[in-house]
């Protein structure tokens, strides 16, 4: 009897502590931009596929600002987007690819600073979730109303919580379709 109920409480804390460990790897992100780990800030990101679904959003963006079809919608259609919104395409992925590092993401947060104190990251979340055992979204609202929000997406690789996608909001992509 006692026995099944050390493995009760193991099984009860095992899921308690993988419920949490989402939450766990944002707030380590957290911290690691603002105490400045550029190493924590790696180990925590896959880098390469958080530029590559910002630049999709980018493309998106700009392709539908010149009224040019989305991307999903352009596969079906077999239809090229006009030759400047790919060029501008093309630059803006070059940008991202240069600048969306652990290096400036650390920097950036030193700039801001720490904000405001009195509003915590846990007040703006909109919505979070598992979307199956390895798979965690979180969305997060902006500073006021007309901010989009940004939505986060986060795997179970090698054991460990991994940011992977990072959807830039709509109305950044429009702020920057408007000035290219």
């Amino acid at each position: 009897m006692r026995a099944h109920l050390y493995v009760s409480l193991a099984s009860v804390f095992l899921v308690a502590g993988y419920l949490a460990s989402p939450a766990v790897a944002l707030w380590s992100l957290v911290s690691a931009m603002n105490s400045g780990d550029v190493a924590a800030l790696r180990r925590g990101v896959d880098w390469a596929s958080v530029r590559a679904g910002m630049k999709q959003d980018v493309s998106d963006g700009i392709i539908a600002a010149f009224g040019g079809p989305s991307s999903a919608t352009q596969l079906a259609a077999n239809v090229l987007p006009p030759f400047g919104a790919s060029f501008v395409s093309s630059i803006a992925g070059n940008a991202i690819d240069h600048d969306v590092t652990a290096e400036n993401v650390v920097h950036m947060a030193q700039q801001l600073g720490r904000g405001d104190q009195s509003d915590p990251l846990v007040t703006r979340i909109a919505h979070a979730g598992f979307n199956s055992l390895t798979d965690f979204t979180i969305a997060l609202r902006g500073d006021d109303a007309d901010d989009g929000m940004l939505k986060l997406h986060l795997s179970l690789q090698g054991g460990h919580w991994v940011l992977d996608r990072a959807w830039i909001p709509q109305d950044m992509v429009e702020w920057v379709s408007q000035r290219t």
